[in-house]
């Protein structure tokens, strides 16, 4: 114990003046009332100007799904829209990480923007599923964000009512609604709701379609179900399942969301005592970052394997891999935010090695994390 008090103490150092930089900046940035009205106005006079001059038909690159009718935009603005909700939502979203108070009201302008995509594309004789799917996912996403759990779910399945015939072009979009629904049901608690969700997402599909890396997702997702309940072993296998799928499709070495599921399985492994197969699954990992080290998401990858590392007790390869996110996070476009998001999980490896928090809350960082981003 002492010794772990005095190296958790020197982390702590070295994690201060790592954070100590303009860019790693801890504390949020503030923005001011004035900036956010300035930005609001903005985006609601460049969405009216661009309606105005009725913009040229743009190709909708993701409607050409192989059997289903080519689409383009319509001129009334609906590229436009789309876009304008994208970016008001995500001025929202860093507000919230910023505990500023207009995040809620920025969200409600791009949910009902959201719903003008959605009336402007069912206007259409033929309307784009794919951009419908788009829109009521990104809706309910909004929807839960502020609270509207029920309407939340609802605009998932009417996103997914595009899509009922099994086999049919656009058919993995149910499996994906599946997903979000289920991480709605585990945000709200609702832990047998998201099991039964995912189980009947992965039975429906797989019926139709061989497996793929989109499905990884929700056996992954149903492994935290379980791990959530108790059910270690449950867990254990779902999530190597999980990784089976990755490592057939061939997305292993270059995708940061099988590292985040090494990370789960690791911990899973340890649960059940499988100290033999943690270390198998770290190796193999580390092998994989050292391909993979010059990536613009290394440094979300090292923070997911570094997360699994002091979440089963492996305390110099967490600190080792802490270390490379923070290197990697210089070297790539990361935000502050991404920064921040470093720092937590680095804090939570200390509070553990000091017993200050347990094995279970440190994971916490590595489940919480955007999946595929940085």
């Amino acid at each position: 114990p002492a010794e772990r008090q005095q190296t958790a103490n020197q982390l702590r150092q070295e994690l201060e003046t790592a954070f100590s930089g303009k860019f790693l900046d801890p504390s949020p940035a503030k923005i001011s009332t004035a900036k956010i009205v300035t930005v609001t106005i903005g985006l609601v006079l460049l969405t009216g100007i661009v309606v105005s001059l009725k913009l040229p038909v743009q190709q909708d690159e993701q409607a050409n799904i192989p059997g289903e009718p080519k689409h383009s935009f319509s001129n009334e603005g609906t590229a436009a829209l789309m876009s304008s909700q994208k970016v008001l939502y995500g001025k929202a979203q860093q507000l919230k990480r910023e505990a500023q108070p207009m995040w809620k009201e920025l969200t409600r302008q791009a949910i009902d923007q959201c719903k003008q995509v959605i009336q402007l594309e069912r206007k259409k004789k033929i309307p784009n599923h794919q951009l419908l799917f788009e829109a009521f996912s990104n809706l309910a996403t909004m929807e839960d964000n502020v609270g509207m759990h029920d309407q939340a779910i609802d605009s998932v399945n009417e996103g997914k009512s595009l899509y009922p015939r099994p086999g049919s072009p656009g058919y993995l979009n149910r499996l994906k609604a599946s997903v979000l629904i289920a991480n709605f049901e585990l945000s709200a608690r609702h832990n047998q709701a998201a099991i039964k969700e995912l189980q009947n997402g992965i039975r429906e599909y797989e019926k139709s379609a061989t497996p793929m890396d989109e499905l990884s997702a929700s056996y992954s997702l149903l492994g935290e179900c379980y791990e959530n309940e108790g059910n270690y072993q449950q867990a254990r296998y779902y999530y190597r399942r999980a990784l089976e799928i990755l490592t057939t499709c061939g997305a292993r070495a270059v995708s940061p969301d099988s590292t985040r599921i090494a990370a789960l399985t690791m911990h899973a492994e340890a649960l059940c005592g499988n100290n033999k197969e943690v270390d198998r699954i770290l190796a193999m990992e580390e092998a994989d970052m050292n391909v993979c080290d010059k990536e613009i998401f290394a440094s979300c990858s090292y923070a997911s394997l570094a997360g699994g590392c002091s979440a089963t007790g492996r305390w110099k390869p967490a600190i080792r891999h802490y270390k490379n996110a923070l290197r990697t996070l210089k070297q790539s476009f990361a935000s502050p935010a991404d920064a921040r998001d470093h720092r937590k999980g680095w804090e939570a490896c200390i509070k553990q090695m000091e017993g200050n928090i347990s094995a279970q809350e440190a994971i916490k960082n590595v489940k919480n994390q955007p999946s595929g981003s940085n």
